[in-house]
């Protein structure tokens, strides 16, 4: 029997290289008022208005927090968002509060006080439509009242990703 050795070394290398960048695609209803990665703030987002255009955002893999806060201007509103190459969508486990605090969008920020989402439908379920670029089963989110007008979400990406 003969014996095989991998380098270990390389095949990281090479997986890194491959995936060093991830494509966030993400949308609200009715609009996205500021989207943070690890605390730096995504300003120009084209599509920040208008919930049936998903925008998309370069996330490295170094990434840790995801800090979005939405505004409902109308009926129902909440959040879609989801990636390219790996298993992140909108869901239950992302945290969201109505209530302003300072640092919110920070990475080292405590939202352990904050309540986990609700879920109202995977993209394309009514009332909205399916949005392209965000996958089927990234879910429409927000507060348990989805009439609530100004919603602060995070989402932890190292406790699942990566």
């Amino acid at each position: 029997m003969r014996t095989q050795y991998i380098n270990v070394s390389r095949c990281i290398q090479l997986h890194y290289r491959l995936f060093s960048v991830v494509v966030l695609s993400i949308t609200a209803d009715n609009e996205i008022s500021h989207l943070y990665i690890d605390g730096c703030e995504f300003t120009n987002l084209k599509n920040g208005k208008v919930w049936e255009k998903a925008d998309s955002v370069t996330l490295s893999l170094t990434a840790n927090v995801i800090a979005v806060q939405i505004l409902n201007v109308g009926d129902v509103g909440g959040l879609l968002a989801s990636t390219d190459t790996i298993s992140l969508r909108t869901d239950v486990t992302w945290k969201v509060t109505t209530n302003y605090t300072s640092g919110w969008m920070n990475v080292n920020f405590d939202d352990t006080s904050w309540k986990n989402a609700t879920a109202y439908g995977n993209n394309g379920d009514q009332p909205w439509k399916n949005v392209s670029a965000i996958t089927e089963n990234a879910q429409w989110i927000s507060t348990e009242n989805i009439l609530d007008k100004s919603v602060f979400f995070r989402y932890h990406l190292k406790r699942r990703h990566f």
